[in-house]
């Protein structure tokens, strides 16, 4: 039996919105409708313990909201409270005189343990503890499952600009991982992640240079220097400019032989 929020309930709700888009009770995956319905959960968990305005939840469900919005997000709400044993305001979502507020304890949704994790690496990395900064974030990516929105086709701006959010957020985070895993002299640790990163993001040049530095630090300097290459062939290729100063620099301390340790 679980209280949330001063409630007592005999169920064990877990929301998982870092992929596709699931609710588990006790491990069993429960059905939340379909996807205008799972895209007003989506924004709700997006807003949780906070208040989800109508207005918010129309740009977060509908491109165009239709003349029946308010009626549909009705309709919705009370589907979910159904899906979720909450046969009433108090519970779970509550109304407000603006809109909805949907109560979540903290270790129930994927988001609030992937924050944990986040700022436990934070401030690992800001005291030095370079392993547990580390550990942190790999926990930390490890709450991932896939796009925030994976599975959700029928969205809104708002609940694209939150995806468009959140997956910087996850970006940064890994950039984190990969620098901690590259002080700590972990080198071969990186290389499939950042492989496949700077293939999926190639305009992100931070991870070009990590990977430059964890070739050259494991004595691939010639492979360190084609990264290079290949980072400039795309950035004037598609952008029509050079790397920036720090992929220069780091270019520039592998042909001079003067790139040291592991941090630049």
């Amino acid at each position: 039996m679980a209280i949330a929020h001063g409630v007592t309930t005999d169920r064990e709700i877990e929301f998982r919105l870092l992929g596709p888009l699931e609710v588990r009770d006790r491990g069993r995956r429960l059905a939340v409708g379909g996807p205008r319905q799972r895209a007003v959960l989506a924004a709700l968990l997006l807003r949780a313990d906070r208040v989800a305005t109508v207005d918010y939840l129309a740009r977060a469900v509908w491109g165009r909201p239709p003349a029946s919005m308010r009626a549909n997000l009705r309709t919705y709400i009370a589907a979910l409270r159904r899906v979720l044993g909450d046969p009433g305001d108090g519970r779970r979502i509550v109304t407000q005189p603006d809109g909805y507020r949907l109560l979540v304890r903290h270790d129930e949704c994927d988001v609030a343990r992937f924050e944990y994790w986040r700022v436990s690496g934070d401030r690992a990395e800001r005291t030095g503890d370079t392993e547990r900064a580390a550990r942190c974030y790999d926990c930390a990516l490890s709450v991932w499952r896939g796009g925030l929105l994976d599975g959700l086709p029928a969205v809104g701006p708002a609940l694209r600009a939150e995806a468009d959010r959140w997956e910087e957020r996850r970006l940064a985070v890994l950039e984190r991982s990969v620098e901690a895993r590259l002080l700590l002299g972990a080198h071969e640790d990186v290389f499939d992640v950042l492989y496949g990163v700077v293939a999926e993001h190639p305009l992100r040049e931070r991870f070009w240079g990590q990977l430059m530095r964890g070739l050259y630090a494991s004595g691939r300097r010639a492979e360190a220097l084609e990264t290079y290459r290949r980072a400039r062939r795309f950035l004037v290729s598609e952008l029509g400019v050079e790397p920036g100063e720090d992929l220069q620099g780091i270019q520039q301390m592998i042909l001079d032989g003067t790139l040291i340790g592991d941090a630049f």
